[in-house]
């Protein structure tokens, strides 16, 4: 049973995502998928997302540099929202921008989705004013996990590493993390963000 599957880079065709959305259902074991490199539009990424909720392994996906753009982060919600096994997540390089980070915060994962243990965003224009809903919807998350655990329904699980290299947070952007680190996180990355000047 296939385990792992990294397409990275390999330029897939709108029919070649058709034809891989149609088989990833059949590999109920696959834990780990990588499509970075590849141009994803939200269509395909709608196609990919149904797919994949149907593929109760997966743990990991990897879709850096897919040109995803807030539509095609959009149409990806449903797995935050529902997977039950998902637990890392990469997003890097596809220019999200801040609306899509509030979008994230409206959509509460629900009580038999996985939480997400690593996470991604480097590099998506991501500025200060993604920071609070960003950590809103990551407290909603631990939270959910938690009364998962309480109600003894599955094991807890909360944010432990959070990837936020090269996006122009800022001080104020900085600053509104330092909660969640305090928290929760045992890894965070902000290196080469723009925070201007200390004063």
């Amino acid at each position: 049973t296939l385990k792992s599957l990294s397409l990275r880079g390999c330029g897939l065709s709108a029919s070649t995502l058709q034809a891989l959305g149609g088989v990833l259902p059949t590999w109920k074991g696959l834990s780990s998928l990588d499509l970075g490199g590849n141009m994803l539009p939200a269509s395909a990424v709608t196609h990919l997302t149904e797919a994949l909720l149907q593929v109760p392994a997966l743990d990991t996906l990897r879709l850096g540099g897919c040109s995803l753009g807030k539509a095609g982060f959009v149409a990806l919600l449903p797995l935050l929202q529902q997977h039950p096994a998902l637990s890392s997540l990469s997003l890097e390089l596809n220019r999200l921008g801040d609306d899509a980070i509030r979008l994230l915060s409206t959509t509460p994962p629900t009580p038999h989705a996985s939480s997400l243990t690593h996470l991604s965003l480097a590099w998506n224009a991501l500025s200060a004013h993604a920071m609070h809903p960003l950590c809103a919807w990551i407290m909603m998350q631990t939270q959910t996990q938690t009364q998962v655990e309480a109600a003894g329904a599955g094991e807890g699980g909360k944010l432990i590493s959070l990837d936020l290299e090269g996006n122009p947070l800022g001080p104020d952007g900085v600053v509104a993390l330092f909660p969640l680190a305090l928290r929760q996180l045992q890894c965070l990355q902000l290196g080469s963000i723009e925070c201007g000047s200390a004063g």
